[in-house]
């Protein structure tokens, strides 16, 4: 287990979080999975979605919303703004605004990366909510 995914658990286990950690390694994720996306508006500021990993961003929609250009964060952005690399991405310790798809709520948990290539956490949207000030919004 990652350092990252240490600290994560910590935290979660000080704020009594309910939550579940799932080996990847060792069975296939049971809850619906969502990916966590970094972006970034043409001044320069990242934010991040947290959408189905079967869904696409649309990203006309989000320059419509947000006034700006958008693209995706390369992968080196990411890692400078997450300390994780690609696919690990967990939302949880993100310090950019942060818009979860407002189809996490047809779920009691959703599956979301944990900072760790081969774990992810389940958790309740409700909660991911609560604890990163997400905001609830359609991007797929």
């Amino acid at each position: 287990m990652s350092e990252v995914l240490n600290t994560i658990i910590d935290e979660l286990k000080k704020k009594s979080v309910e939550f579940e950690l799932i080996d990847l390694s060792k069975v296939a994720d049971p809850y619906k999975a969502f990916k966590t996306l970094i972006l970034k508006k043409s001044s320069g500021e990242y934010f991040a979605v947290v959408l189905p990993v079967d869904k696409k961003v649309d990203i006309k929609q989000l320059e419509k919303r947000f006034g700006s250009e958008i693209a995706f964060a390369t992968a080196e952005e990411v890692k400078s703004v997450t300390n994780v690399e690609l696919g690990a991405v967990c939302p949880i310790t993100l310090e950019t605004p942060l818009y979860i798809d407002d189809s996490a709520f047809r779920y009691k948990k959703i599956s979301v990366g944990s900072g760790d290539q081969s774990y992810s956490l389940a958790i309740e949207p409700r909660t991911l909510i609560k604890l990163t000030g997400a905001k609830i919004s359609k991007f797929a």
